[in-house]
């Protein structure tokens, strides 16, 4: 075996350049390693850009796509509350107007109590559908305040007079205290002051069983002394919220727990829709509270102008119809529904009126070619041609672009408004009653209003008081007949005076009225009707006071015979 010895050169060469090699390789593996971790790196950091702006374009995307949705829920939402409103308020006005129309026909006592039942329930069931929609306009911004000048203090004593019958059924103290100083004159929303009114007044009537209900009204002065602080409570001895409780009970649809659905009703929108409304009136509402021992909510608007009453509008009588005359005239009533034009029908009837009917727009656009009305009463919501096409046609028509069209409809939201208001020369929402219908016609049609018998003798003087002076001959001659009729009336209810019921005094008293009017007595008339009035609000102490007064009417009449 032969041996190869190396030189030392050799040996240190070949151990050099390996070792060279070896850490070249390994540099080299490592760059490359690197290079590599890098390149993974960037492309897992592409990978993740990539999916950031994927999930962020997704994001943007689901809440475009979210947007679109609230807004098409709320079109919907709104579509369905108009819908809901119109189709509730469209039988509501056969109720309302069918129950005015027996209302004047009927006399028995037992049949105007079912009326009177009805009418309120069927002002329950409108007072619920207005919340409901009051709420839907509140929560899309589309509630405003009308602003106008106001007398707060009639407003505040008339809650007393608005739930007299349920304070007396309870047997509750009602106490209104006004701050002397408040002014005569403020400038608020009238009709959403007198809501939040009702709402609380009517939730402390209404939970409280015992005791006293007390509405106190004070106020606080700006520095310019052109405006005011009014601020406004009302407390009760009622069942009191829980503490836990007292924050839940201004959200929609929210009701105290434990609380006695069977008991109490309601549906958790009165608190909800009051707190709304004096939010947007810019301005707080607070709770105190406990348990069994009552609630106090208290309400401040800030920056309330004070107003001179000079500025308030005069408010028009309301016109006896009995006294209004028209002349001759033909009337269109167009709707799709057979009771709305009954209902039109009867309260047109007692006028003369000659009525034509038609069941939609393109009927009615036809008929008015050829029978040419003096006005149209035009139901907007009807199939084949609604109102709107209908009242389109008929204004760009030569021949009846004159012709006064009033739209009688239960369309009632904002943009619908303006809408009838530059179609139509008037509007008039259901349900409608008589007087307003009336009172619609009287700006269209020729009427006359005739005077009543009182006016023309001059019975009335000065504020109101009687002047037997100028009592005519030809009345004072029939005084002896008209007090031997009241006698015997008046000496039956003395004598039944504590088993009489409301219904049956309101019945008397509308009694001795008719006798008064039909003789032109105004002294029975006067004393009538205030105690029909008393007996409305069950003020049995001023009733007794009026009963009392009786002696002296009859001495009155006596004298003048």
């Amino acid at each position: 075996m032969k041996i190869i010895i190396l030189p030392p050169w050799w040996e240190t060469f070949w151990f050099r350049s390996i070792s060279i090699l070896l850490i070249l390789g390994i540099a080299i593996g490592w760059y490359w390693r690197r290079v590599s971790s890098m390149k993974n790196l960037n492309r897992i950091l592409a990978l993740k850009v990539s999916e950031r702006t994927a999930d962020l374009k997704n994001a943007k995307e689901a809440a475009e796509i979210a947007k679109e949705a609230a807004v098409t829920a709320n079109m919907a939402k709104s579509e369905f509350l108009a819908n809901v409103s119109h189709e509730i308020r469209t039988p509501m006005n056969a109720i309302f107007g069918f129950a005015e129309l027996l209302g004047n026909q009927i006399q028995d006592p037992r049949l105007i109590y079912y009326l009177k039942a009805i009418k309120s329930s069927g002002k329950s069931l409108l007072t619920l559908i207005n919340d409901i929609l009051d709420l839907s306009k509140m929560e899309s911004g589309k509630l405003s305040l009308n602003y106008s000048v106001v007398e707060p203090v009639s407003i505040f004593k008339e809650m007393e007079q608005i739930f007299s019958q349920k304070i007396a059924e309870k047997d509750l103290k009602f106490e209104v205290v006004i701050a002397s100083k408040l002014p005569r004159g403020l400038l608020l929303d009238e009709i959403r002051l007198r809501q939040i009114l009702l709402n609380l007044v009517g939730n402390a009537i209404n939970f409280t069983d015992t005791g006293s209900v007390r509405l106190s009204v004070d106020m606080r002065r700006q520095e310019d002394e052109s405006s005011i602080e009014l601020i406004f409570s009302v407390e009760d001895t009622g069942i009191g919220i829980a503490g836990d409780q007292l924050e839940k009970i201004f959200g929609a649809f929210e009701q105290q727990k434990g609380q006695s659905h069977a008991v109490y009703g309601g549906t958790g929108l009165g608190l909800a829709i009051t707190k709304r409304l004096v939010d947007l009136m810019g301005g707080e509402i607070s709770v105190e509270s406990e348990a069994g021992k009552g609630s106090k909510f208290t309400v401040l608007l800030k920056e309330v102008e004070v107003a001179s009453l000079s500025e308030k509008e005069e408010e028009t009588d309301e016109i006896d119809l009995t006294k209004i005359a028209f002349e001759p005239a033909t009337i269109f009533v167009v709707d799709d529904v057979l009771l709305n034009r009954d209902l039109l029908k009867g309260y047109l009837n007692i006028f003369g009126f000659e009525v034509i009917e038609a069941t939609n727009g393109k009927e009615c656009v036809e008929l008015a070619r050829v029978y040419h009305p003096d006005l149209i009463l035009m139901d907007i919501k009807m199939p084949v041609m609604d109102g709107y096409e209908a009242t389109r046609v008929i204004k760009n028509d030569e021949e009846l672009r004159h012709t006064p069209v009033i739209a009688v409809t239960a369309l009632g939201s904002k943009p619908e408004e303006e809408k009838l208001n530059n179609c139509c020369d008037a509007y008039l929402r259901k349900p409608v009653s008589q007087g307003e219908l009336i009172n619609e016609l009287m700006k269209f049609l020729p009427h006359v209003v005739e005077s009543t018998a009182e006016e023309e003798l001059s019975l009335v003087a000065g504020e109101g008081e009687f002047s037997p002076e100028e009592l005519p001959d030809s009345v004072r001659e029939n005084l002896p007949e008209l007090l031997k009729i009241i006698g015997e009336k008046i000496e039956n209810t003395r004598q039944n005076w504590d088993a009489l019921t409301m219904e049956e005094l309101e019945t008397f008293s509308m009694e001795l009225k008719n006798l008064g009017e039909a003789y032109h007595y105004p002294p029975l008339t006067t004393w009538a009707d205030r105690l029909h009035s008393q007996a409305q609000l069950f003020d049995i102490v001023s009733l007794k006071a009026t009963f009392g007064e009786i002696p002296a009417l009859l001495q009155e009449m006596k004298s003048l015979i």
